[in-house]
């Protein structure tokens, strides 16, 4: 069974001990930092913030930034603990879910190399739209989002 806790500080450092290299490298070139001060950056902007663990495996955290209080419109985030990506989409599907409910629009981007991580978006729903110039390095990325 997977739970849902309220990341800290050691959580974070546990993602970013076990962050996957095609993550790192998304993370370098979006925003020039590393996970774990992305992470702890994320938190503080997004509504709310969940670690997802199985038979204590930290699978992933995730969180969700909505573009205003009054909006419909949100980005959710999601970073990996490098987990088998079948248990990944287990815990995923529960909190995106729950935001289609709740917002019209959810959107974010994806780094063109990150394969995995635009097979997920695909199979999650997302319209998966051309990569262009974004972020901290200028690297091609694919804009994913989902409208309900």
């Amino acid at each position: 069974m997977i739970k849902f806790v309220i990341p800290d500080d050691a959580i974070l450092r546990e993602l970013d001990a076990n962050a996957p290299i095609e993550q790192v490298r998304e993370v370098q070139a979006s925003h020039g930092k590393d996970i774990y001060t992305v992470a702890k950056a994320g938190m503080q902007v997004s509504l709310e913030t969940w670690a997802a663990i199985q038979d204590d495996k930290l699978l992933c955290v995730v969180g969700l930034v909505p573009q205003s209080l009054m909006s419909d419109v949100a980005s959710p985030w999601l970073l990996t603990a490098g987990v088998d990506p079948k248990l990944l989409m287990r815990g995923t599907r529960v909190f995106l879910d729950q935001w289609r409910k709740e917002y019209q629009v959810l959107y974010n981007y994806i780094d063109a190399r990150y394969e995995a991580s635009l097979r997920w978006a695909k199979w999650a729903g997302f319209t998966i739209h051309e990569a262009v110039p974004y972020g901290y390095e200028g690297l091609p990325f694919h804009k994913i989002e989902i409208r309900n």
